[in-house]
């Protein structure tokens, strides 16, 4: 699966870049941070689910490349394991 994310796009924002004590004003300039991640992140997953000790059992394993969307992210690998009975 691909989780969403923003393909393009980013804020302008007016950002002070001087100041004169002077006059005491400010001087502004226009800064664009880009809102596009570098990554595109993908998960798969393996799950299974079954009956063990009269209770119930799920399992499942995970893998992840490009965490957040983030390209220099290293993968990430994952294991749970549940097990659940009434009384």
């Amino acid at each position: 699966g691909q989780p969403l994310r923003v393909a393009r796009g980013g804020i302008a924002l007016d950002l002070p870049v001087a100041y004169h004590y002077d006059t005491l004003t400010a001087d502004y300039s226009r800064q664009v941070l880009p809102l596009s991640p570098s990554g595109r992140e993908h998960i798969a997953e393996l799950a299974w689910r079954g009956s063990l000790w009269n209770g119930a059992i799920l399992a499942s394993a995970f893998y992840r490349s490009q965490p957040g969307h983030r390209r220099s992210a290293p993968a990430e690998t994952g294991l749970g394991i549940s097990w659940s009975s009434g009384f």
